[in-house]
C-alpha cells in the first residue's frame, strides 16, 4: 500500500541530509487531508531553514507557484513529498554552479530504480550554450521533469514571472520549454541524486485521452519555441537531429488519436525508416511515409 506518511518523512529527512548547505526550504502544504500538514509543521518547527505555508487544494502546478513567490535564495529547484535525494547532493551540485557561473538551469542525473517509469536517467557532463542543442542533443523531450533540476530564480522571475500551468497534466512539459525559451545556458552532469518514487496514483500511471493530448499540446508549443524545422509549412522531411523529438511526438499523437478518435495535429512528414529504434516503429514510420500521419492514426485504432 502507497504509505504517505513514510514517504513525506522520507522526503524531509533527505532535504535535512543536504546540511551543510545554505538553504531555504518552503513545504508547500496543498490542502493535504491526512497528517500531511503535521508532518511538515512539525519539520518546519524544528529547522529554521524550513518554512510551512498552506493553501487549499490546487493541484501539483499550485503548490510549486506558491513555492516560487515564497523563495529568495539564487537557484530553485523542486521536490514532491513522495521522492527523496541522496545525502549531501546540493552542496555539490551547488560547487558546480560556483565553478561555472553562466550556468542558468543544472540538470542532475537519477539513479537506476525499480520504478517503471524513470528507472534511471544517465545524463553526460555537458554544457549547452543553445536551448535546441541541450533539448535535441540531450534528448530532454523524454526527461523535462522539473525536479531534478536547479534553476537560477532570476531567469524565472524576470520581467514576466514563469510559472507552472495551473489545471494542466504533465505540467513540466509546459514550463520547461518556456524556461528554455528564455535562451539560458544549461548544464548536464552524470552525477546522480533525484530518487524518483513511483507513484502508482499519479498522473503518469492513470493518463487518460485528455491529459496526452494535453501532453501533445505542449509538445507542440515546445517545438514552436525551440524552432523545430519539422513544424514550419514547408518542411517535407524531418531533419535528422530532430528525428527522435518527432518520433516521441508520433507516439503520443497515435495513443492521442486512438483515445480520443481526433484527427492528428502533428505535420505529417517523411521520416528516415533507419530513424527508428523498434521493428515497431519502424511500420508506423512505413505507414507514415506510404499513407501519411491521418492513416496511421486511423490503423492504430
Amino acid at each position: 500500500m502507497y504509505n504517505v506518511e513514510a514517504t513525506l518523512e522520507r522526503c524531509l529527512d533527505s532535504v535535512v541530509a543536504q546540511l551543510p548547505c545554505d538553504l531555504q526550504v518552503v513545504l508547500v502544504d496543498d490542502g493535504s487531508t491526512d497528517c500531511t500538514f503535521l508532518i511538515a509543521a512539525d519539520y518546519s518547527s524544528r529547522y529554521p531553514f524550513m518554512s510551512l505555508v498552506g493553501q487549499p487544494n490546487g493541484g501539483l502546478s499550485a503548490a510549486r507557484n506558491t513555492g516560487l513567490e515564497h523563495a529568495e535564495g539564487q537557484y530553485v529547484t523542486f521536490v514532491d513529498s513522495d521522492d527523496y535525494l541522496e545525502s549531501g547532493i546540493f552542496p555539490k551540485l551547488m560547487a558546480m554552479l560556483e565553478q561555472h557561473p553562466g550556468v542558468d538551469v543544472l540538470e542532475y542525473s537519477i539513479p537506476e530504480s525499480p520504478n517503471p517509469v524513470m528507472s534511471q536517467l544517465a545524463l553526460s557532463d555537458a554544457i549547452y550554450d543553445s536551448p535546441r542543442a541541450y533539448w535535441l542533443q540531450s534528448a530532454a523531450f523524454a526527461h523535462s521533469y522539473a525536479c531534478n533540476k536547479l534553476f537560477r530564480r532570476k531567469l524565472l522571475e524576470d520581467e514576466n514571472p514563469l510559472r507552472f500551468p495551473v489545471g494542466k497534466c504533465f505540467e513540466d512539459m509546459h514550463f520547461l520549454p518556456s524556461v528554455l525559451g528564455r535562451n539560458p545556458v544549461v548544464m548536464t552532469t552524470s552525477l546522480a541524486g533525484y530518487h524518483y518514487e513511483w507513484n502508482p496514483r499519479g498522473i503518469t500511471a492513470t493518463a487518460r485521452g485528455e491529459h496526452l493530448a494535453q501532453l501533445l499540446d505542449a509538445q507542440l508549443r515546445a517545438a514552436d519555441i525551440l524552432d523545430m524545422q519539422f513544424m514550419r509549412s514547408n518542411c517535407h522531411r524531418v531533419p535528422i537531429d530532430e528525428e527522435p523529438f518527432y518520433c516521441a511526438m508520433l507516439n503520443n499523437q497515435i495513443s492521442v488519436c486512438r483515445l480520443m478518435r481526433c484527427t492528428p495535429k502533428l505535420p505529417s512528414i517523411r521520416v528516415r525508416i533507419a530513424a527508428a529504434t523498434t521493428w515497431n516503429m519502424r511500420l508506423k514510420l512505413v505507414v507514415l511515409r506510404l499513407c501519411g500521419l491521418r492513416v496511421l492514426c486511423r490503423l492504430m485504432k
